[in-house]
């Protein structure tokens, strides 16, 4: 019962924002709904390469990687501690047969809460894992081309940017055949730190702006993939 809850919400979301697209594309009509539609050609361009890249998670099974079956078991069991009432998790007692293993102390995980409360909300562990690949893939468009915007007057370069990134090959053998969840997660960030730092060499007058961003991507980095 609880997971027909989890789909009916994420359902009526899906269709909400659906909804709300088609009303900002045709609410308007006229010379205003021209310019108000030419406006939206840029976002609309992002999220259809958001939706390309995350073409292969739309489907109801999961593409094996080679790191798949560890990063599921990480989720499941995180879900357990979660359960058990430790928060954070820093000890998943029921993994090896219950000796137990300090997985959060090896390896970041504190993106991994998101795909583990999913689970403990009876969403199946690969629809977690699919929902969680396709949450980054969205931050890295999004903030790829925040940063390439820092660095290109022109917002079709950026946009060019944003895809050349999200289908690169690495990102893209990352995602569906090592299922190497912290590199890709972590490649999220690189964009911010590289285009900030490029600023702190470039600018003369320096805002947190410039500082702000590069330090959230650092932190991160560190975050997901040390």
């Amino acid at each position: 019962p609880i997971y027909r809850v989890i789909r009916l919400l994420g359902f009526a979301l899906f269709f909400a924002v659906v909804d709300f697209l088609l009303w900002l594309l045709f609410a308007k009509t006229g010379e205003e709904g021209a310019a108000s539609r030419r406006a939206l050609r840029l976002p609309l361009a992002l999220i259809a390469i958001t939706a390309f890249a995350c073409l292969p998670l739309f489907s109801n099974y999961l593409y094996f990687g080679h790191d798949m079956d560890y990063h599921l078991q990480r989720i499941s069991a995180m879900a357990a501690e979660l359960s058990y009432g430790q928060f954070p998790v820093r000890m998943t007692t029921d993994t090896l047969n219950g000796y137990g293993y300090a997985n959060s102390l090896y390896y970041c995980d504190i993106f991994l809460y998101l795909p583990a409360l999913l689970y403990n909300c009876m969403v199946p562990l690969g629809i977690c894992y699919n929902i969680y690949g396709a949450v980054v893939t969205v931050c890295t468009c999004a903030l790829t081309y925040y940063s390439l915007r820092k660095v290109c007057s022109s917002p079709r370069t950026a946009c060019v940017g944003t895809a050349v990134y999200l289908l690169s090959g690495y990102r893209l053998v990352n995602v569906f055949m090592r299922s190497a969840v912290g590199e890709y997660t972590a490649m999220a960030f690189l964009p911010l730190v590289a285009v900030h730092i490029y600023q702190l060499y470039t600018k003369e007058e320096l805002t947190w702006r410039d500082w702000g961003p590069l330090a959230m991507g650092m932190a991160g980095l560190v975050q997901c993939h040390i």
